[in-house]
Formats: C-alpha cells, sequence, structure tokens
C-alpha cells in the first residue's frame, strides 16, 4: 500500500463514521498522516509502514466490533421498537460503546418494570382477600385468655386438660401447656442423666466405654447444665 492508498483508506474511514469507534487510535493515525504529508517523511519507509499497518489494524477491529453488537442491534429493534432508531443511529456512526449502554440500560428499565408489575400483582391477589374483622379478632383474643385462665387453674388442681380445636379441627394447644411440657422434659432428661451417672460400674477399665460415658457427662453437667 503505498501513500496515495493509505490517504484513500483514510478518508473512506472518515467517511464511514469510524473515527467514532476509536477516536484515539483514529487521532493517532490522523497524526501520521499529517507528518506523511511533508515532503521530507513521503521516503520514510517506516512511518509509511506504521501507517500502513494502524490502518489495517483498526479496520480490522472495526469490523470485528461491528458483527459484535450487530445482534445487539437485531435485539433491540425487536424488543424496543421505539428505539430503533437511535439504535440503528448508533450503529451506522460507530458508536458500539453507546450502543451497548443503550442495550444496558433498557434492559435494567425491563427488568424493573418485569419486577414492578409482579409486585402490584401481588399486591391486587392480597387485597382481594377477605380480611379478618377487627371485632372478630378481638373476640378470638378474649376467648383465647378466658379459656387459657381456666385450664390454668385445673392444671394447678392436677386435672388433665383438654387441647383447644379451631374450627378446622386442628389441635391447638396452650401456652401454659407448653411451658409444662417443657419443663417436664428438662426434669426427665436431669432424671435420667443422674441415673446414668449413678449406676456407673464398680470396677471399670481404663478404657470402658460406659465409665467414658459417664466422666463426659458429668464435666457437662459441671460445666453447663444448659448445654447437657
Amino acid at each position: 500500500m503505498s501513500i496515495s492508498d493509505f490517504k484513500k483508506s483514510l478518508d473512506k474511514l472518515k467517511a464511514d463514521h469510524a473515527q467514532n469507534f476509536d477516536p484515539v487510535r483514529f487521532a493517532y493515525i490522523q497524526g501520521v498522516s499529517l507528518r506523511l504529508a511533508k515532503p521530507q517523511q513521503q521516503k520514510n519507509l517506516a512511518l509509511i509502514g506504521k501507517a500502513i499497518n494502524s490502518a489495517e489494524q483498526y479496520l480490522a477491529d472495526l469490523d470485528q466490533y461491528r458483527a459484535q453488537v450487530s445482534p445487539i442491534l437485531d435485539r433491540l429493534s425487536a424488543e424496543f421498537p421505539s428505539y430503533r432508531s437511535e439504535a440503528e443511529t448508533l450503529f451506522e456512526q460507530c458508536y458500539f460503546k453507546k450502543l451497548e449502554q443503550l442495550s444496558v440500560r433498557l434492559n435494567k428499565q425491563q427488568t424493573t418494570e418485569q419486577s414492578l408489575t409482579e409486585l402490584r400483582a401481588l399486591t391486587r391477589g392480597l387485597n382481594q382477600e377477605q380480611p379478618v374483622s377487627k371485632h372478630a379478632r378481638e373476640l378470638a383474643s378474649i376467648d383465647d385468655v378466658l379459656l387459657q385462665q381456666e385450664q390454668s387453674a385445673r392444671l394447678a388442681k392436677g386435672e388433665v386438660l383438654a387441647t383447644k380445636v379451631d374450627g378446622s379441627g386442628e389441635q391447638l394447644e396452650l401456652q401454659s401447656m407448653k411451658y409444662f411440657r417443657e419443663s417436664m422434659k428438662h426434669f426427665n432428661i436431669d432424671k435420667i442423666i443422674a441415673r446414668a451417672i449413678d449406676e456407673g460400674p464398680e470396677n471399670p477399665g481404663p478404657l470402658n466405654s460406659q465409665m467414658l460415658a459417664i466422666k463426659s457427662l458429668t464435666n457437662m453437667r459441671d460445666l453447663s447444665p444448659e448445654y447437657l
């Protein structure tokens, strides 16, 4: 490629808006072109070769990037018709970075709109559910309090308590009964552990598994009863 061919390629790049692809690299090629315009530099083979290589590499990168962003243009035209003209203008004028930024921005907007649509649908669904009236909630809470007081009094007398049944037929345990069951469970565990420690073998060997377990239980009881 001669100097005249290089200048023709440079003029073609300018006509195709190629300077918008990578302005810094294009400015460098233009600077080399200005140097070659001087008579004393027109026989500088090294400079001519550098200018030719720079122009050819620029054209190759431009074509590669154009092919890379072409699917983005097609997708934007299909999914966002109102932005089709803007996207095509950016593509034709080699503003590929701006085209990618437009794609990212529209995708974020689309995701946000979908999320808001789902949230609105969920809100409508919740609003359509029949709310429990304030009066019904008050009656239910009063009944629960009275029933729990009655059951607590009967429990203090040693009577067997019946569990409450709701409208669906499921049994609901009173809070006081839950506390009682938890306390009895811990009491029984303490008795089992105490019996296991007391009933240890009389003459265990140094590696007797039962005695090792008893020692572990004893140490845990001394260090942390809650953990035990």
